[in-house]
């Protein structure tokens, strides 16, 4: 293709600047990278900054694919090697060196970095040209099988980063190998075995929050490399050392392994950074709303609660507490969301729901917990508590029922607040019910008994949240009856209470009236 000298005609293709295509007018980057290109191709084509070409013309003279296709492609060029070839991925692999960047157990000890803007590739594709070299093309290469190296979650080592762009050559801590990090003694493993591990990790990673049998992972890396695949147990081990706290196991009895990889903020935010470029405005504004729900559900997994007990008094009657439960980005959606200024119980109320809400089987809300045992004081309905279950505001009538007996187990008979030395009164009365049917059946006599302690005093107890049976209950609510024996002994007498005079009881008799009508 030769140069026209003809200003008012396309470089490219001779013909007339203005015949209706879009034009460009070049720049000093745009001209170094058409010069380039022309070199690549062995053309006579030059262009300076300031001129003007046909802007289709351009990008298929500079198109990397073109370049090499052109048959006056210079014979000295270096073949560029194919990624599939070395297995490349760029997830897992340096995008300038190619070996793995994630070390060390998945930490980046090795300065490794995330590609996050898209200039970052236009400059890396132009540092390619200006080297010209080996290791420019092997990178060219590489950036021309991807359109979108974030999309793509490329990495990169800062230092081999640093080395291309100043025209240096690939550090030698990633020339010859892999990243000289301290290996475990014993042989080293097979190439094809690290490959179809990675895989195993892309599948977990594009599975989030998704519970996957230990079984299925190993299936997984056995199509890879077959019988070189690691064992359950091993593939267990190698996981927790790549993803760290991020991966979670559920180990059940007799049950094999469940293994989910939870998804983390910064990968939310990421994808966020991602996909809003693209979409419209309205499309932005769900993705926005989306991008906020999965935050605060990841906070909401990532709260540390037990329920080997049930919420104290204390926990489900201060506000400041109920408060403190609720995860701090929900709370402060909640507090921009509700209007007016007392709004701190509703706050908490709405925020443990939807925190029950997101783990039903993990968390035990105080408030709902505390509402549902209220609820059955006051109502003893079943159908009033389950209602409110199904909307989310208390919970279950099973529950409540549960809180009661570990509650009765819990406080027994005994009395937590006694010491010796109080004023303790027992107090006790019958209860019949149905005492005369046409069978006989069906009768209900019952005795209850309540002790009285003064000074009075508040008591908490911590109710254990188990299994408890009635039998259970009933063995533990006995109470010891003891039977008077009167003492017999030898050096003691009979106490005998003489009668008294007839003015000693009128005298008696008057002191009672009189402290009667002080009464």
């Amino acid at each position: 293709m030769a140069k026209s000298t003809d200003t008012t005609a396309c470089v490219f293709c001779a013909q007339d600047i203005q015949n209706g295509s879009q034009i460009v007018t070049l720049r000093e980057k745009g001209s170094n990278s058409i010069n380039h290109a022309s070199d690549l191709r062995n053309s006579s084509i030059r262009t300076i900054p300031g001129q003007i070409v046909h802007q289709d013309c351009r990008r298929d003279f500079i198109h990397n694919r073109n370049i090499s296709n052109s048959s006056n492609v210079k014979c000295n060029q270096v073949e560029r090697p194919l990624r599939s070839n070395d297995n490349f991925a760029f997830k897992f692999n340096c995008l300038f060196c190619g070996k793995l960047a994630k070390v060390a157990s998945g930490k980046r000890s090795l300065d490794v970095y995330p590609v996050r803007s898209f200039d970052f590739q236009e400059t890396i594709q132009l540092k390619c040209s200006e080297r010209n070299d080996s290791w420019g093309n092997v990178v060219l290469n590489r950036l021309s099988s991807v359109l979108d190296l974030p999309a793509a979650d490329a990495i990169y080592h800062q230092t081999c980063n640093v080395n291309f762009r100043t025209g240096k050559h690939i550090p030698k801590l990633f020339m010859d190998g892999e990243p000289s990090v301290k290996k475990s003694p014993g042989r080293p493993e097979d190439k094809a075995v690290q490959v179809a591990f990675q895989k195993v990790a892309c599948y977990l990673e594009e599975n989030v929050d998704v519970l996957i049998r230990l079984q299925d992972l190993v299936q997984v890396m056995s199509n890879s490399c077959g019988e070189k695949a690691y064992s359950g147990k091993h593939l267990k081990k190698k996981l927790k050392d790549h993803f760290q706290d991020s991966l979670i196991i559920t180990s059940c009895e007799g049950k094999d392994d469940l293994i989910s990889l939870k998804e983390t903020a910064s990968s939310i935010l990421h994808t966020f950074y991602k996909t809003q470029r693209s979409e419209s405005e309205e499309e932005q504004k769900n993705i926005i709303i989306e991008t906020a729900a999965k935050l605060i559900q990841r906070e909401i997994c990532d709260v540390k609660v037990s329920k080997e007990y049930y919420p104290s008094f204390a926990d489900v009657s201060s506000v400041d507490k109920n408060l403190n439960y609720v995860s701090d980005s929900l709370r402060l959606l909640l507090q921009h969301i509700f209007p007016g200024k007392d709004i701190a119980m509703k706050t908490a109320a709405i925020g443990q729901a939807i925190m029950q809400a997101c783990r039903p089987r993990a968390l035990m809300s105080p408030l709902q917990i505390g509402l549902g045992v209220q609820l059955h004081h006051h109502f003893a309905s079943r159908f009033l508590i389950d209602t409110l279950f199904n909307m989310g505001f208390c919970s279950s009538y099973p529950e409540v029922m549960k809180f009661q007996m570990n509650a009765a187990a819990t406080l027994n008979t005994g009395i937590a607040s006694y010491f010796p030395g109080r004023f303790l009164q027992f107090c006790a009365d019958n209860v019949d019910h149905n005492i005369r049917t046409l069978d006989g059946h069906g009768t209900f006599h019952g005795m209850g008994i309540i002790a009285c302690t003064a000074p009075g005093s508040n008591v908490s107890v911590p109710i254990p949240r188990k299994e408890v049976t009635y039998q259970e209950i009933t063995d533990l609510g006995r109470i010891q009856i003891k039977f008077f024996h009167q003492y017999k002994s030898e050096q003691m007498q009979m106490v005998q209470f003489e009668s008294l005079s007839q003015k000693e009881e009128i005298s008696i008799c008057g002191a009672f009236d009189t402290f009667s009508k002080v009464i």
